[in-house]
């Protein structure tokens, strides 16, 4: 992607409200067995997934465990429209299954620090997000997978020189 896509988690009832304003697609998740969102034709594609906000398999016919089939099918679209101005996500109440995709997808993708929003959506479905980024990695092409673990491992340098610093710093004023 040449520019990292803005993010928009929403709810389904903001969802069905939402009118795209540029090149925008959506991910869209309902729950097992029930209807659809009822999304604006002015997105440039839709993905709909069907699963359940669970974060561990409950042994139950109606529940649907987020799994690597939703995962790659997720970065795939994403893959699909590398210039869009917006990707859309949203599930029922926007507060679990959307959050942990959209973290998910800038943790895998690179574009941007997920602190903040992990502190925004302190309720994602973090199942969601480890999934997502754990089978996204498998699936990205082997560059993109070497860059992205480049730019975790520039973080890291990063951390570990800004903490010495603040050890050098300590000490003298010790």
């Amino acid at each position: 992607m040449a520019d990292a896509p803005n993010v928009l988690v929403l709810s389904q009832t903001r969802a069905e409200a939402y009118e795209p304003t540029g090149r925008e697609v959506c991910i869209s998740v309902t729950d097992p067995a029930k209807v659809p969102a009822r999304l604006s034709d002015r997105f440039a594609a839709i993905l709909r997934l069907s699963f359940t906000d669970i974060t561990e398999p409950i042994g139950h016919p109606d529940y649907v465990l987020f799994d690597e089939t939703h995962a790659r099918a997720i970065v795939r679209f994403v893959q699909q429209w590398p210039d869009v101005d917006r990707i859309v996500v949203h599930c029922r109440a926007g507060l679990g299954r959307s959050p942990g995709i959209a973290i998910g997808l800038t943790e895998l993708f690179s574009w941007g620090a997920i602190d903040p929003l992990l502190k925004e959506h302190a309720l994602c479905n973090h199942w969601v997000r480890k999934e997502l980024v754990r089978a996204g990695r498998e699936a990205l092409p082997p560059h993109e997978a070497r860059r992205d673990a480049l730019v975790a491992l520039s973080a890291a340098e990063a951390c570990v020189r800004t903490a010495s610093r603040l050890h050098a710093r300590r000490m003298e004023a010790a």
